[in-house]
């Protein structure tokens, strides 16, 4: 009876274990749409299981994708252009200081820069004389009020003529051009010596400034006299023009 029952038992396990390490599943055994998610383990399909250029459309979309999930390392060089960027997803911490040049930008796109028109802003004062008496320089012609933008210059120019007064046969004296904001231009002065035949005489002053403070500005033309003569001064004018601090 014992071995009766062992024949009986090897005859039925024997085929089960043959058939259990032999056991193969092959894609034709797989019902079409019937592999799930839950049938996969976690990390287990690996970018070789994937065939290339076997997914519609591109294959992979976003959907597919995790937040975060793709870095410099999954791009190619120069293999985004700029269709494959979403508007306004680019701020100036991605752009490489002085990268960008004339062709990389859209110049209707550029707001209006504050030194942008300091080209060609200006303006003449009106003609007028002066007659200082003492060596305390003393306006004689101005602009009128401009306002200066921020970190801008001046150009400056000035014409005036300088005579002798009266029956008197000599005259002395200084002018220079000036700003209400940083006062003296330097470099601008000139001097006036008039006698010996010399009754009069006309000059142009030019000057840059520094950079001006912001905010409304005079310019103008300052003259004064020196003792050894009296001196006056007539058809005296200023002009400025506006220019960029760089």
């Amino acid at each position: 009876m014992i071995g009766y029952l062992a024949l009986i038992a090897a005859f039925t396990l024997a085929p089960a274990t043959a058939y259990a390490t032999h056991l193969v599943v092959r894609s034709s055994d797989i019902v079409d749409g019937e592999v799930r998610s839950v049938d996969i383990g976690n990390d287990q399909v690996r970018s070789a299981d994937v065939r290339d250029d076997t997914l519609t459309a591109g294959g992979l979309r976003a959907v597919d994708l995790g937040p975060n999930s793709i870095g410099t390392s999954e791009v190619g060089p120069d293999a985004l252009t700029a269709e494959d960027l979403a508007n306004n997803i680019i701020g100036s911490e991605e752009v490489v200081d002085n990268a960008l040049e004339g062709v990389d930008i859209k110049e209707s796109t550029l707001a209006e820069v504050p030194s942008a028109l300091l080209g060609g802003f200006g303006r003449t004062g009106a003609e007028s004389n002066c007659d200082p008496e003492t060596t305390t320089h003393i306006t004689c012609a101005a602009t009128g009020v401009i306002n200066v933008p921020p970190g801008a210059r001046a150009l400056l120019l000035a014409r005036v003529r300088a005579s002798t007064e009266g029956t008197d046969d000599s005259g002395n004296g200084e002018c220079r051009l000036g700003t209400s904001s940083i006062g003296t231009v330097p470099n601008t002065g000139y001097s006036f010596v008039l006698g010996d035949f010399l009754e009069f005489e006309m000059a142009t002053l030019i000057g840059v400034t520094p950079p001006l403070p912001a905010g409304p500005t005079d310019f103008g033309i300052d003259c004064n006299q020196i003792a050894g003569g009296s001196i006056n001064y007539r058809e005296v004018s200023a002009t400025v023009v506006l220019i960029s601090g760089s």
